[in-house]
């Protein structure tokens, strides 16, 4: 038994070189090795992308574009092929009917019940959007955002390569502030495409430009991108755009469905852990 375990995860290691070709969504109903490989590294609106991670990953940490989870991975496909910010913004702009579309699907999967409640409020702001009131939409997303996202900067495992790596880890994250904690983290992140750390880089990714600093105090005008500091500490018209309420949504879908998986992956633990011997 233990040797065709390992032949199995053999088969798994092999199939990692090929979770980014075109023709995957061909494969893998021959195979489960490939399917597997698939669902540990990649979330499921990247298969058969042929689009490399750190391409997608650069996208969404330099304009805090979600792409973990949604939206979908023709509109992936879109925002990988814009030349620049600008035509990615139009991207969005172009297919907002879909991405609300996708947020709903993605927020209909969340059913633990630990989820519930945030899950009803962000439903109600996608309709909100929906409805022609983007901005009331995008106000509760990034109320509801905030915690989800202090979440989704974590790695739900972090290894260190000895015991004085862990200190000088713990010490830098110490000296600086909890909003900066996902631009550490995926700065000290190595991207592996044979990881499974990738999905949890994927869903990081925009998490740092929702968390720029900014005071109003400052002399430095807001930024143009969806900004927590600039919705709690001087909201406007020109920061709630179409646009910036659609990042929203995205969030808040995004780490809602990795809270998902992650529920799931905790009571199935507990369930071991409850078993009988």
């Amino acid at each position: 038994m233990t040797e065709s375990r390992f032949q199995r995860w053999a088969d798994v290691e092999q199939e990692f070189q090929h979770v980014d070709d075109p023709n995957v969504l061909q494969r893998i109903d021959n195979s489960p090795a490939l399917r597997i490989a698939l669902e540990i590294s990649r979330p499921g609106n990247w298969w058969g992308l042929g689009v490399e991670p750190g391409t997608l990953i650069s996208i969404s940490r330099g304009e805090g574009i979600p792409l973990a989870w949604v939206p979908r991975r023709e509109i992936i496909s879109l925002l990988a092929r814009a030349e620049d910010d600008v035509e990615r913004s139009q991207v969005l702009l172009a297919n907002e009917h879909d991405i609300l579309e996708d947020c709903s699907a993605a927020l209909g999967e969340c059913t633990d019940p630990w989820l519930a409640s945030t899950v009803l409020l962000a439903l109600r702001a996608v309709d909100a959007h929906r409805s022609g009131f983007h901005e009331a939409g995008m106000a509760l997303a990034v109320s509801l955002g905030e915690p989800l996202a202090a979440w989704g900067a974590e790695p739900r495992v972090r290894a260190f390569d000895s015991n004085q790596h862990r200190k000088a880890w713990e010490a830098l994250v110490r000296k600086n502030s909890g909003y900066r904690r996902a631009e550490l983290e995926l700065d000290e992140a190595r991207l592996d495409p044979h990881r499974r750390d990738v999905i949890w880089q994927a869903l990081a990714a925009p998490i740092p430009k929702f968390f720029t600093t900014w005071h109003r105090h400052q002399n430095v005008p807001p930024p143009d991108y969806l900004s927590r500091h600039v919705v709690a500490h001087q909201p406007s018209v020109q920061h709630f755009t179409r646009r910036n309420a659609l990042v929203a949504l995205m969030l808040v879908s995004s780490l809602l469905r990795a809270q998902q998986d992650w529920s799931e992956d905790v009571r199935a633990s507990d369930a071991v852990d409850e078993e009988p011997e």
